[in-house]
């Protein structure tokens, strides 16, 4: 609001009524000098008239916004700025026996996130014919390199997660997301799809399946649904998945 209003002119915008005529006059005026009004014609002044309006409604603002962020200032100082924190940490501050058998009404993040990923899931059967296994550095069982670059990276950035985690959706169908994310700032349960052959027609009928399921159950890809591509001529990029996956979960500009 402030560089909005020093790029407007300066007086003050006086309006009033000609009940006569039935028109409204306007006049301007200047700091310190009230009562000396110049006329604007509303032909051909309309634009000075316009700024000056919007100067007295950009102040009014302004007020506004200076008095709600004292009041904002004077709260988070004497809450110490983080209340959420406060709260946590008084848990955090118990020995470990009391720890032991009382509960935290108030979990910090990264307690919350330490509690949601060691809770047991259903997780999706392997075909015990294939021959072929992947490990991630967490020593999770997945299905492809590019599951395990994910994984990995997920891993590095302390996003929490769930691989092949069972979903149950809104129409009773039962489905098995590549990987289940927590997204610490909401405590939320987000999902990423990985389509790694898209070459394969077969593979991506499958695919679109999948995404058309989570559409008609209210999951959207850009709100609660991640997905990323490749194939073999576009491989999956290291440098793009983590810049990705911490644009989305840590919040962080890059």
């Amino acid at each position: 609001m402030e560089k909005e209003i020093s790029g407007l002119p300066s007086g003050i915008l006086y309006r009033c009524v000609n009940k006569k005529r039935n028109t409204v006059q306007y006049y301007c005026a200047f700091e310190g000098n009230s009562e000396k009004r110049i006329y604007l014609n509303p032909s051909k002044d309309i634009s000075v008239i316009k700024d000056l309006s919007n100067k007295k409604y950009c102040q009014q603002v302004l007020k506004s916004a200076k008095s709600e962020k004292e009041a904002l200032d004077s709260l988070l100082h004497y809450y110490n700025g983080n209340t959420n924190a406060v709260y946590s940490d008084l848990y955090s501050s118990l020995d470990e026996m009391s720890r032991n058998i009382t509960d935290s009404f108030l979990l910090s993040n990264d307690e919350y996130a330490k509690w949601w990923q060691s809770q047991e899931y259903h997780k999706k059967g392997f075909d015990e014919s294939n021959t072929t296994e992947f490990y991630t550095n967490r020593g999770e069982r997945v299905r492809s390199k590019s599951e395990i670059l994910i994984a990995n990276t997920l891993d590095k950035l302390n996003i929490p997660y769930r691989y092949e985690c069972q979903l149950i959706l809104q129409d009773g169908t039962i489905i098995y997301p590549d990987f289940t994310i927590l997204d610490i700032h909401t405590r939320e349960e987000k999902y990423y799809e990985h389509a790694g052959r898209m070459t394969d027609l077969g593979y991506n009928k499958d695919f679109m399946w999948k995404l058309n399921l989570y559409e008609h159950n209210g999951i959207f890809v850009g709100d609660k649904l991640f997905v990323s591509f490749e194939s073999k001529e576009y491989p999956l990029s290291t440098s793009t998945l983590e810049k990705m996956l911490t644009l989305l979960f840590m919040k962080i500009s890059l």
